[in-house]
Order: structure tokens, then sequence, then C-alpha cells
């Protein structure tokens, strides 16, 4: 693998291994890599590491979703969210589009920064449909993938779902007094405002959604990941809507939010944070000027603009402008709506 700036390399050659990435994303005509470095490198101006993702955004005409979440989840005090550069890919000489080279979820100095050791857990949630072993799935029914420690052994795994029922147990109990001690609602709501204002198809705590913690230590939210079905771009007309909460309704948010306490406390979160998130408009009319030539590249690649064909298109654009008008309407009124309700 080799950097390619306008005119001559910017980086030497590097030893990789590439594979597919994703699950309904891989099974688009346009793939999405992850890259496995022989040697810790910084990519592009990011912190030096083996691991990387090359997103392709197929699903999202706008190719601004996943940087937008990213960008909105640090505005809304995030401690980390993945760093990430757009890139054009040629893979064995052959053009293969504009793709987002993205910092892949994991503990890490400069990703997710906690002690490792044998009491440090980093789990997704999955589906059943969606999963991969090493597997934990709770009483209740839901299910995660252990992404640390790796290659856990079944006590370990019996340790990580009583951990986990216990804490189902608590959240159907309502007696959040000592909520703190077990949950950073810092990371919690940072996490649940950026899934509820995009309104991500998978917010609704159904899958891409990473949790850790260390010891007896608070449960932390994030980062957040997988968004190109988001912010209007939906298989479904609800989820297309600018109205409506979405992931306030579902699975632990919609226990945690039922609470009074919780409630109360989201709504200051989501007071003292809109201010910057609406700087996220200025983010997309940003970046989408500074990829407007390469999205032309893309389209004569995969000329899908004008589109309806692929599941995941909903919506015909004539030009990217369109595309771009489209996703910042449907964000302000997203705000608006959000911020009109009592």
């Amino acid at each position: 693998m080799q950097i390619y700036g306008e005119k001559e390399p910017e980086s030497d050659i590097m030893e990789v291994s590439i594979r597919g990435r994703g699950s309904a994303s891989f099974k688009m005509p346009k793939h999405s890599y992850k890259l496995e470095l022989k040697n810790k490198e910084s990519l592009l101006g990011m912190h030096k590491d083996k691991d990387w993702a090359l997103i392709a955004n197929f699903g999202d005409k706008s190719h601004l979703r996943n940087l937008m979440s990213y960008k909105l989840s640090s505005l809304m005090g995030a401690t980390y969210a993945p760093q990430c550069r757009y890139v054009e890919l040629y893979l064995n000489r052959k053009y293969m589009g504009l793709f987002l080279l993205v910092e892949t979820v994991k503990i890490a100095k400069n990703r997710i920064n906690i002690i490792k050791d044998a009491n440090t857990y980093l789990i997704e949630k999955e589906t059943e449909n969606r999963s991969d072993p090493p597997l934990v799935k709770t009483e209740k029914g839901s299910l995660f993938h252990i992404k640390y420690p790796q290659s856990p052994g079944q006590e370990k795994i019996q340790e990580l779902k009583q951990y986990l029922d216990s804490w189902e147990t608590y959240l159907q109990k309502q007696s959040f007094n000592d909520i703190e001690s077990r949950l950073d609602l810092s990371s919690y709501f940072s996490h649940y405002w950026t899934q509820e204002i995009s309104k991500n198809v998978d917010g609704n705590f159904n899958r891409s959604v990473y949790i850790y913690w260390r010891g007896n230590d608070p449960i932390h939210f994030g980062p957040v990941w997988d968004f190109d079905l988001a912010y209007g771009n939906s298989t479904t007309e609800v989820k297309r809507q600018s109205s409506g909460w979405y992931a306030k309704k579902s699975g632990w948010h919609s226990q945690l939010l039922k609470n009074k306490k919780i409630d109360s406390l989201s709504k200051l979160y989501w007071q003292e944070h809109l201010a910057q998130a609406y700087t996220l408009l200025d983010t997309i009319d940003r970046y989408s000027k500074k990829i407007s030539a390469a999205v032309q590249h893309e389209f004569k690649r995969w000329p899908d603009l004008q589109s309806t064909d692929h599941w995941a298109y909903r919506q015909s654009f004539s030009s990217y402008e369109e595309v771009i008008d489209s996703l910042q309407t449907w964000y302000k009124r997203r705000l608006e709506w959000i911020d009109g309700q009592p």
C-alpha cells in the first residue's frame, strides 16, 4: 500500500493485509475493507496504529454521514470519536472510488484509552442474524460481540454474562440513586444524543453500539460507529422523517430515559450542547466542497446519483448540490423538532 498526493507518493510502500468488512455493506457492489498494516503507521496525520478501515459509504450519496457523526459525537461531548480522512482508492491499479479512511474501534492509547487487563471489557451490540463469535447473550436476550478480551474462555464469558445480567436487572428496577457509580452519564448522553439527532437506523440499540468498562468502574458508551443509514437516509418512511423520537424508545435507552431523573438530566445535556450541534451545518458545507471533485469521480465509477434501484437508495438526485441541500434541510428540521419537544 502507498499513499499518493496530487502528483507523487507521500508515503513509503507499506506491507498490508486487506479483507472485506461489514455485513450488509459487504453485500453492496462497492465494498468496505479492513486494513492491517505490518507495522504501526501514521496515516494522513492520524495517530500511529496497525488497524484501519476503508469505508465505502455506498449507501450514502452525500458521503458525509459517517464523518458528520464522528464530528457530532465530539460536539456532544464524547471523549473519543474515530479520526478519519477522505481518500480515493486504487485496488490492484483499478479505481474503486471515494472512501473514508477511519480509525477502527479498539483499546489503545490514542483510541479507547483505558488500561487493558483481566478486568477490562469492550463489547459491541449485535443482532442474531449479524453475529460472529465470541458472543455473550444476556438473560433478557441482549446479544453482544466481545471485542476485548480477545479469545475469552467460557469462564470469562460467563463472568461477563453475569455482569450484564446484573446491569439489566438494575435497569428494570428503576432505582437509580447510585446511577453515577454504575454509568458514566456524560459518555451515555453524548452517545444517545448522537444516535437520536441522526435518527441512525442502528441507533435503536440494535447493533454497532460500543460499550466498555474496567473492573467496578462505571460503564462507558462509545465510540459511535456506522451511520451511512442516518439523517433521513433510511429504508422506511418513519425513519426518513425528521420528526419523532427513535432511539429513546428502544433497548437500554427506553429504560434509562423513562426515569424522570435521567430524562431531566438528558434534556439539560441537550440544551447545553444544542449550539454545538448547529455548528455541524458548517462541517457539512466545508467537507462537501472539499470532496466535490472526488465525488464526481465516484459517480462516474458508481453512477448511482439518480438511482433508486438498490435497497439502500430511496431518493433520486439530479446533482450533488441537491444531495447536500437535502441533508442540511433534514438536519436543521431535526434539531428544530427535538428542541420543540417538552
